[in-house]
């Protein structure tokens, strides 16, 4: 809700957001649509770029 309300506006989503969401995803079993999340997070929230890094690493097996 916070993303489909925000995107429209040209509004910035706020910090964790789009993690807290692909969170969510990869619990429901969407990797790939959860590591675009991660991905969106990382890039738009560039100082989140270690810890989201740790979190595709822990649940991909992978950096990038």
């Amino acid at each position: 809700l916070i993303i489909k309300r925000a995107l429209p506006r040209n509004k910035r989503v706020p910090p964790g957001i789009y993690a807290e969401y692909g969170q969510l995803l990869f619990e429901f079993n969407k990797k790939v649509q959860a590591k675009k999340y991660f991905l969106l997070e990382k890039y738009t929230y560039p100082e989140s770029k270690t810890f989201i890094d740790r979190v595709i690493k822990r649940l991909y097996g992978e950096t990038k």
